[in-house]
């Protein structure tokens, strides 16, 4: 059916690795990153031994990026939140 199509894309390696903005961006998340018709954004890598690049971001995203004066929050679960509802 029409418009239940998956685009599907991967991030790897990040083009920044600080800053709210710069990595939300470098993730694809909506409004922060230039538009496209993906709608489905995996997060590479998780290995035997934990997160790497960009999923690591996702699971310790105040290891990238400042606490204080960042738009999405400042703990763990509230950035993975709103980055999460900017998705959906």
């Amino acid at each position: 059916m029409p418009g239940n199509e998956k685009l599907v894309t991967y991030v790897d390696r990040l083009s920044s690795y600080w800053g709210g903005p710069s990595v939300a961006d470098a993730l694809g998340v909506p409004h922060y990153s230039i538009d496209t018709k993906y709608n489905v954004i995996i997060l590479a890598f998780v290995l035997e031994y934990g997160a790497a690049d960009a999923a690591d971001i996702f699971i310790r995203p105040l290891s990238y990026m400042e606490k204080n004066n960042n738009p999405f929050g400042n703990t763990t679960e509230a950035i993975q939140k709103n980055w999460t509802e900017l998705y959906h």
